[in-house]
């Protein structure tokens, strides 16, 4: 039996009803919010030598978009006594994935965009007290923004000149095979909640994604104590006033979230059977526990199910930012990287 939360994002991924399109993109699909498995570190400070990587993925095709950043995570909250100052280039490209191979310049579709040259300090010296899928620890803006065609595997390049006596810790996440979950999208905050006597009212939640299931996980904390709380779902934010805040979904269905506990707070974790035409679907949701409503989210399912191969290609050479050979074969090798 389909539980109202399954109806809605059947119909939601079978009409094509879509909010606005993610403000983000990250690549491979569904690591957004799953740490992954190891480390990397030849991108930005290698030991002793400089260093040449480039990663193509093939997941994004279909949506032409123009990229100002790219962006990516340290490996886990792994933090250092001391800064650092890495100096790169580094590049993006249209890339045909079907005949990538480890000479780096044979990648490329046409010329390669210089996005960032120059120096970056990066700053870790305190452990991360952002989760997973924040990417503001080696963030890049783009001096000249790239048009991503939407039709061929979108392809980015560091040249890292400077290095270092050891790798010091400064790692980037790194898998060389796909996690057990997928993620959602990172949720989209709509507006902000009602103020009640436990503070704003706001809502929270994560979608993941196994080979079998996706499992939903709702959380509402600085709601009235004790009250009955209901979470809404539907596929638009109408965004007008109503009670002491704004509406932020058309409430197509419902499902209670419970009571607040005495200091506002409920949470509720489902698991459902997942379906492949649910991939990708968007709803908006928001909570109410009379009088108050929480802020609204805009939340995409993830693209791709647990367990799944990683769309990338990966070539690198930790000896010369220039070789024109990767040291290593091409590789399905993962680092999570965030373009906007």
């Amino acid at each position: 039996m389909k539980t109202p939360l399954t109806c809605l994002l059947t119909a939601a991924s079978l009409s094509s009803i879509l909010l606005a399109q993610a403000p983000y993109t990250v690549t491979p699909r569904g690591v957004d919010l799953v740490e992954l498995s190891s480390s990397t570190s030849i991108a930005l400070n290698w030991p002793n030598s400089t260093t040449r990587v480039q990663q193509a993925d093939n997941a994004h095709t279909g949506t032409p978009r123009l990229l100002t950043s790219i962006a990516w995570r340290r490996n886990g909250t792994a933090a250092r006594a001391n800064t650092i100052t890495t100096t790169l280039d580094l590049y993006i490209a249209h890339s045909d994935f079907s005949s990538y191979s480890n000479t780096f310049a044979s990648n490329y579709k046409g010329t390669p965009t210089m996005v960032f040259t120059g120096a970056k300090v990066l700053d870790w010296t305190a452990p991360s007290s952002l989760p997973v899928g924040e990417w503001a620890d080696a963030t890049f803006p783009f001096a000249t923004p790239f048009l991503y065609n939407g039709i061929d595997a979108l392809l980015w390049e560091t040249q890292t000149t400077t290095f270092f006596a050891t790798s010091s810790n400064y790692s980037l996440d790194w898998s060389s095979s796909p996690p057990y979950t997928r993620s959602s999208l990172i949720p989209q905050i709509l507006g902000s909640g009602c103020t009640t006597a436990n503070g704003q009212m706001t809502l929270a939640t994560t979608f993941t994604v196994d080979t079998a299931n996706f499992v939903s996980s709702w959380s509402v904390t600085g709601a009235a104590g004790n009250t009955p709380t209901s979470v809404y779902l539907g596929v638009s934010n109408p965004d007008f006033p109503l009670l002491c805040g704004r509406l932020h979904t058309d409430a197509l269905v419902s499902f209670p979230l419970g009571p607040t506990n005495a200091t506002g707070s409920a949470s509720q974790t489902i698991t459902q059977p997942w379906l492949p035409s649910l991939a990708g679907a968007c709803l908006s949701a928001q909570a109410l526990s009379i009088p108050f409503l929480s802020n609204g989210l805009q939340l995409c399912l993830p693209k791709a199910i647990g367990g799944s191969p990683f769309l990338v290609k990966r070539i690198y050479n930790t000896q010369s930012s220039t070789a024109p050979l990767a040291t290593g074969a091409v590789t399905a090798s993962c680092q999570p990287t965030q373009f906007k």
